[in-house]
C-alpha cells in the first residue's frame, strides 16, 4: 500500500472536507423527481481505460490472465503503470551509462509478454514512460528517481517507444511522459530539472514518431487541491509555453469521494490549458478511484472498494466526466494483486471476482456503445444527488443510467422519451441488497433507485 507525505495529507484533508459537504447535501428527503429524455445531443465518450493488466503477477510470483474479465465488463484501452518493474524505464535500461543506440542496453525480453497480452486482448496500449510506485523483487532497486544520465535516458525513451511501435503499429497511439513529478516518490530532484526532461523527451519522441500523442506528466490531486500545487502547474505550462514544447495531452490523477470534484478538476485543468494556449491539447486523467485514506461519516472502506457506494460515487463520476471535455480515463486499477488484499483499488480480486464497481463498469461500457447521447431534461442537478445520463443504441432502444450516490432512496419518474409515451422499464441495478446485477420490469413510467445503488435502464415507448 502506499505511504503518504505531508502535503498529500493536507489534501486529503481538504478532500473530506468537499466530501462531507456532498454526503450532507444528499441527507434532504427523498423526492419525487421527474424528468424527461429530449433529442440527441452529440455523443457519449468511451472512457473505459484501467491501469495495468491484463496480465498480472502477485505478489508471491504468480502470474494469472485477465483478459476475459476485462472483456466481460468492456474495458477498450490499458495504462501500462504499476506492473511493478515490467515495462518500467529502470528496468527496460537498467545502465543509464549504457550507450542508448545499442540493443544489448535493453531489456525487453521480461517486460514484452505483458505488452503483448494488452494486444492480444484487444485493448488499446496506453504507454507510460517512467516507472512505478515500487518495483518488484526480481529486479533491482530503484536508487534514484530522476535520470542520472538524462541525455542517454531521453534517447533511450525513443527506443522503448520505437521498440513497443513497432509490436502495436498504429494501435499505439500515446505515449505518456512520467507519473506524478510532483510526489517525491516519484521525482526527486529540482521541478526545472523535470521540465527539462519532459521538453527533451517530448521533443525527441515527437521528432521520431510525429504521428504519435505525446504528453504527460500524470500530476497529483495536490495539484489543484493545495494553492502550491496549482504553482506547479503554472510552473509546468509556463515552461512549456515559453520552450513551445510539443503537448498533445495534459495528464492528471484524481482520488475522491465526491463525483462533483471530478468535474470541477477537469475544468480546472482546461481552463489552465487554454490560458496558456494549449487549446488543441487533450485532457487525460489517468489514474482515478475512491479515496479510502479520508472518508466521510458511516462509510467504511470495504463499502468503498466492493460495495453500492463505491460504484454510485464512481459512476457519478464518470457521467461528470462527459461534460467536462476529458477525452481519455483510466481507473486505477484493473485487478487486486492478491486475496489477502480484498479492499485494494481493483476492480475484480486475484480470482476474477467482479466488485460492483466492476458492474457499474460495465454499465459505463454499455452507455458507451450507444449510437447517440439523449438529452435528460429538467433534472435539477444542484437539488438532487442523482446523476443521469442517456443514449440510443444500436437497436433503437433508449438507456438511462441513473447513479444515486447518496444514503436516501429516490423515486424518479419519466414523464416522456421523446414524442413517445413511456410504458415501461427495465430495470438492472447494483447496491448493497445484492452481490450481482438485479433485473427487474416495470410497468409504467416510475421507479425507486435505493441508496448507494446505480441502475441501467431501458425504457420501454410507444408512440
Amino acid at each position: 500500500m502506499r505511504k503518504y507525505s505531508g502535503i498529500e495529507k493536507s489534501v486529503f484533508n481538504i478532500a473530506t472536507i468537499l466530501s462531507l459537504l456532498f454526503m450532507f447535501s444528499s441527507l434532504a428527503s427523498a423526492a419525487d423527481f421527474t424528468f424527461a429524455i429530449g433529442e440527441p445531443t452529440g455523443i457519449i465518450k468511451p472512457l473505459l481505460g484501467v491501469n495495468a493488466g491484463p496480465l498480472i503477477e502477485t505478489k508471491d510470483g504468480k502470474v494469472f490472465d485477465a483478459t476475459k474479465w476485462y472483456r466481460s465488463i468492456g474495458v477498450k484501452a490499458v495504462r501500462i503503470h504499476d506492473f511493478y518493474g515490467y515495462l518500467d524505464m529502470s528496468v527496460l535500461y537498467p545502465d543509464q551509462n549504457a550507450d542508448p543506440s545499442k540493443a544489448s542496453s535493453y531489456n525487453f525480453e521480461s517486460s514484452d509478454r505483458f505488452f503483448q497480452a494488452i494486444l492480444d486482448g484487444g485493448f488499446e496500449p496506453y504507454l507510460r514512460i517512467g516507472d512505478s510506485w515500487s518495483i518488484g523483487s526480481k529486479f533491482s532497486p530503484i536508487k534514484k528517481r530522476a535520470p542520472v544520465n538524462r541525455q542517454n535516458w531521453v534517447h533511450a525513451a525513443v527506443e522503448v517507444v520505437r521498440h513497443y511501435r513497432k509490436m502495436a503499429g498504429s494501435r499505439l497511439r500515446y505515449v505518456e511522459i512520467w507519473n506524478e513529478p510532483d510526489h517525491r516518490k516519484f521525482w526527486d530532484s529540482s521541478p526545472h530539472e523535470f521540465y527539462v526532461l519532459f521538453d527533451e523527451t517530448a521533443r525527441a519522441l515527437k521528432s521520431e514518431f510525429p504521428d504519435l500523442r505525446i504528453g504527460g506528466p500524470g500530476f497529483t490531486a495536490a495539484c489543484v487541491l493545495l494553492p502550491k500545487g496549482t504553482l506547479v502547474v503554472e510552473s509546468f505550462l509556463d515552461y512549456l509555453e515559453k520552450h513551445h514544447t510539443p503537448l498533445d495531452f495534459l495528464s492528471w490523477h484524481l482520488y475522491s469521494n465526491n463525483p462533483d470534484v471530478f468535474a470541477s478538476v477537469a475544468r480546472f485543468y482546461r481552463n489552465k490549458l487554454d490560458m496558456h494556449g494549449f487549446r488543441t491539447t487533450e485532457s487525460h486523467l489517468t489514474e482515478y478511484s475512491t479515496d479510502e485514506r479520508q472518508i466521510p461519516s458511516g462509510i467504511t472502506v470495504p463499502e468503498l472498494r466492493m460495495g453500492g457506494e463505491g460504484a454510485s460515487i464512481l459512476t457519478a463520476a464518470w457521467i461528470n466526466l462527459q461534460d467536462e471535455h476529458v477525452e481519455a480515463a483510466f481507473f486505477y486499477r484493473g485487478t487486486d494483486l492478491a486475496m489477502d488484499q480484498p479492499f485494494f483499488y481493483g476492480l475484480f480480486r486475484s480470482d476474477g471476482t467482479p466488485k460492483r464497481p466492476a458492474y457499474a463498469f460495465s454499465f459505463w461500457s454499455r452507455m458507451a456503445d450507444c449510437s447517440n447521447r439523449l438529452k435528460v431534461l429538467n433534472i435539477d442537478v444542484n437539488n438532487s444527488p442523482l446523476r443521469m445520463l442517456a443514449g440510443r443504441n444500436h437497436a433503437g432502444n433508449t438507456l438511462l443510467l441513473i447513479s444515486n450516490p447518496s444514503n436516501k432512496q429516490i423515486s424518479w419518474t419519466i414523464s416522456s422519451a421523446g414524442n413517445q409515451q413511456v410504458t415501461g422499464l427495465s430495470i438492472e441495478e447494483i447496491s448493497n441488497a445484492s452481490e450481482s446485477v438485479k433485473k427487474r420490469d416495470v410497468s409504467g413510467n416510475k421507479a425507486i433507485i435505493p441508496a448507494y445503488s446505480v441502475q441501467l435502464v431501458t425504457v420501454k415507448c410507444k408512440n
